[in-house]
Parts: C-alpha cells; sequence; structure tokens
C-alpha cells in the first residue's frame, strides 16, 4: 500500500509494524489525507527490537523523520549502473515505446539499421534521462546504441540477432542483443554482455546443496 495509491477520500490507517525503512513509511502513510486530515495508528510489535526502540523515541523521531530518509544505495548514472544496465535500458525503451518509428517488436535486432531507428533513440534520450543529467552519461547510452548498430552491420542481415535466447535446457545457438555468460562462453555476439533480464537478477543467487 504505497506508491501508486491516490484515493483522496481515505481518512485513517493502521501501519502494523515498523517498516524497515523511513522511506517506506512515508510513503505507505501517505497514501491518507490527501483531501482532509487524517489519523495514522501504528501497532508496534513487543517481540522486535527496532519496533521497541521506536516506540521508545516516538516523539523525536516523528518530529526529525525526513533528516531520518536513508540515503539511495547506489546512483542511477554511476558507472557501474551505466555499464550494466544503460544497454538493457535502451532495449526496453524501443520494444515499448508507443507509436515508434521503426518495427522494434519484430524479433530481428537488425532493425537498428532502419533510417527511423535513430529518431527513437532520441525519443529515449529527452524522455528517460533528467535534464541535469551529466554529458559522460549522454555519452555512454549514445555509444551503447552505436555498439548495437555496429555489431549489427558486422554480422549483416544473412545472420540472425535476436534479443534474447534462454539457454537453460540447450546450448546457446543465435547471437544475442542481451547476452549471458553462456553466450559469450561459446563464442557468439554480445551486444550487451551479462545483461539483467529478469528481477531475479537484482540480487545475487543463494545455492543449496542436498
Amino acid at each position: 500500500f504505497g506508491t501508486g495509491v491516490d484515493i483522496p477520500h481515505l481518512s485513517l490507517m493502521v501501519v502494523n509494524g515498523q517498516p524497515k525503512t523511513t522511506s517506506q513509511y512515508i510513503q505507505a502513510t501517505g497514501r491518507v489525507g490527501r483531501d482532509h486530515g487524517a489519523l495514522v495508528v501504528t501497532f508496534y510489535k513487543a517481540g522486535r527490537a527496532r519496533d521497541l526502540s521506536h516506540y521508545e523515541i516516538f516523539t523525536g523521531y516523528h518530529h526529525r523523520i525526513n533528516i531520518e530518509v536513508e540515503p539511495a544505495s547506489v546512483s542511477p548514472f554511476s558507472d557501474g549502473c551505466l555499464e550494466k544496465a544503460a544497454g538493457p535500458a535502451i532495449v526496453s525503451f524501443l520494444r515499448n515505446m508507443p507509436d515508434p518509428s521503426s518495427r522494434w517488436f519484430v524479433e530481428s535486432g537488425h532493425i537498428i539499421q532502419s533510417e527511423e531507428s535513430l529518431n527513437d533513440f532520441e525519443r529515449f534520450l529527452s524522455r528517460c534521462l533528467p535534464r541535469d543529467v551529466s554529458k559522460k552519461a549522454i555519452q555512454c547510452f549514445r555509444s551503447q546504441y552505436d555498439r548495437w548498430l555496429g555489431i549489427s552491420q558486422k554480422l549483416g542481415f544473412t545472420k540472425n540477432l535476436v534479443y534474447n535466447e534462454y539457454t537453460l535446457y540447450r546450448p546457446p545457438e543465435k547471437n544475442v542483443i542481451l547476452g549471458d555468460p553462456a553466450h559469450e562462453k561459446v563464442g557468439l555476439c554480445v551486444v550487451y554482455k551479462n545483461a539483467p533480464q529478469s528481477l531475479r537478477e537484482i540480487e545475487e543467487t543463494t545455492a543449496f546443496e542436498v
């Protein structure tokens, strides 16, 4: 019950246990009281040391609640984030954008060579990047676009270039845009190496053996 819920007449909320972060607490409790005053009742769990701490400093915590908001763990335009996600972000936008100039929905990544593809990419830059983003970040996105175009031209239309290929039960066979270690291992062309393709890949996997 957080970001995206906007029902003006809601005026009562019960918070059952302190959320993990202050930002989550603010987002959740901010869903009530849009049109007029609201009441937020917080139930703390006696068995949790963190909840007991919030109970003991309840007034002081809420007086400085905005100061208590945790800083973001990463910057979206840091070198590491750009290296890992700039290319996949371009692919995601182009394949889902409304009224595209090029036919991005086709399964061939060679569509990047169409004359209209650059227009769609410029729309990506104007819509998805903030105005105060650094020139270095913009150049990174442009270099990722050029990388895709260069590999497509190198392969030529006679060779396949698909967006992704799942290889859980069989070896990789096609050149891909969103690549993984399996494709790199066998020497296939990969535009964006080890690209995240699932929300499950955001955090590292913990394996158990029986």
